[in-house]
């Protein structure tokens, strides 16, 4: 039987909206890596559901592209699933 992950951290503002690269420090991956997901998740997130992520709660323009944010409580269900 696998082992059970360690529980995700308390926050004490679930409603926090956090960028790209808040979001790849709870995953323990690059924000390069998170990049790439992001892409993966285009086509998926233009159809209206989760790709290699969930769907942003915000996008916004940004200088190269486009800025997505995640509330914070959706990125640690998404990164420490029960």
């Amino acid at each position: 039987m696998p082992q059970p992950g360690p529980p995700p951290p308390r926050v004490a503002d679930p409603e926090r909206l956090i960028d790209l690269a808040e979001f790849a420090v709870l995953r323990g991956v690059t924000t390069r890596t998170m990049q790439n997901y992001v892409e993966d998740s285009l086509q998926a997130w233009t159809a209206g559901r989760d790709g290699m992520l969930p769907l942003p709660d915000d996008t916004q323009p940004a200088p190269h592209g486009l800025r997505y944010q995640w509330r914070h409580d959706r990125a640690l269900a998404w990164t420490f699933p029960e």
